[in-house]
């Protein structure tokens, strides 16, 4: 493509959007999360919040991988 892409938007925050964001947030790109109203959005990013937390603490991402990917 003519421009690099920096955002991706991610249409359905299940299980499947929710993972799909989640490992383009870890890839370095800015993520948009979509869904039907706010709470699934929230549902979606708590998942990802937890998973990132559960790397963390198996010592498979740093804490601050994780900041940057909440960010």
């Amino acid at each position: 493509p003519a421009r690099p892409v920096k955002t991706v938007a991610v249409m359905g925050a299940g299980l499947m959007g929710a993972g799909i964001a989640q490992v383009t947030a870890e890839k370095g790109y800015k993520v948009l999360l979509k869904d039907r109203d706010d709470a699934a959005v929230a549902r979606g990013v708590s998942y990802m919040s937890e998973n990132w937390d559960k790397k963390v603490k198996r010592k498979r991402m740093t804490q601050h991988r994780r900041n940057l990917n909440d960010a």
